[in-house]
């Protein structure tokens, strides 16, 4: 009767840990950071902006930031790429103005209750002199 138990009790171990290590690889493939991209990097494309955007979390407060990006009067943004670092904190950003074929960008961040936000914005485009 004790090794009954026992063996049932061990295929109840590999049968959690089997489901537990199947969601976990399913929920890699899928984006659970929010973030955001928007058009495409072509091969005359240069980086015009690379920045980190971060706030702090605090004690029943939304952390709000809006964010412009200007590179130079003469370029075109064909590319913008927001990634969250470190930890995922559902923290949400949109583009509020600018964009894709103009040059510059207006980028809003906002966090959840009570916890902060760290972005890392990378910009790409063309020069038209």
């Amino acid at each position: 009767m004790h090794s009954v138990f026992m063996i049932v009790l061990l295929v109840g171990c590999v049968a959690v840990s089997y489901t537990t290590a199947f969601e976990d690889d399913f929920t890699d493939g899928i984006e659970t950071r929010r973030g955001l991209s928007l058009g495409s990097i072509g091969g005359d494309d240069r980086l015009l902006s690379n920045t980190n955007h971060a706030s702090d979390g605090a004690a029943f407060v939304v952390q709000t930031q809006e964010v412009v990006i200007r590179p130079v009067s003469y370029t075109n943004i064909t590319a913008i790429q927001v990634t969250e670092v470190g930890g995922a904190h559902n923290a949400q950003v949109s583009v509020v103005d600018g964009g894709i074929g103009k040059n510059f960008v207006r980028l809003s961040f906002r966090s959840e209750i009570g916890r902060g936000y760290s972005y890392n914005v990378r910009i790409h485009g063309r020069m038209g002199c």
